[in-house]
């Protein structure tokens, strides 16, 4: 179909701004809370997905679930600190309103910081 200049020019104009109202959207997704290094393996396990990783970094997100392996650690690097996860352990890191929050649920965990532990 063959479309005016001016026609053409409004079609742009709304699938642009289509375009934008849609990624912005897309910016209040899930919260990267820092980076997770990894010694041993740990399971991540997010949005019903489960990764394993071994010895690597991993951006660690808003309420992933961790679980270190029996000879496993891992550091999350946040703004104000750090949290430290022994082997064996479950935990769900979060942060609300500024705050952070380690739900432990399994084995132990330490912090340097201002994490909230229950």
């Amino acid at each position: 179909m063959v479309y005016p200049t001016r026609m053409k020019n409004r079609i742009i104009a709304v699938a642009t701004a289509s375009l934008v109202g849609l990624s912005g959207l897309s910016l209040a997704g899930p919260v990267v809370l820092g980076p997770l290094q990894i010694k041993d393996s740990a399971t991540i396990h997010s949005d019903g997905a489960k990764l394993t990783l071994e010895n690597t970094e991993y951006a660690y997100f808003s309420g992933d679930r961790l679980v270190t392996s029996s000879n496993g650690s891992a550091i999350l690097q946040l703004d104000d600190g750090f949290a430290l996860f022994a082997p064996d352990t479950t935990a769900v890191t979060t942060r609300d309103q500024g705050a952070y929050q380690i739900d432990l649920e399994a084995g132990a965990a330490t912090t340097m910081g201002t994490c909230a532990k229950p």
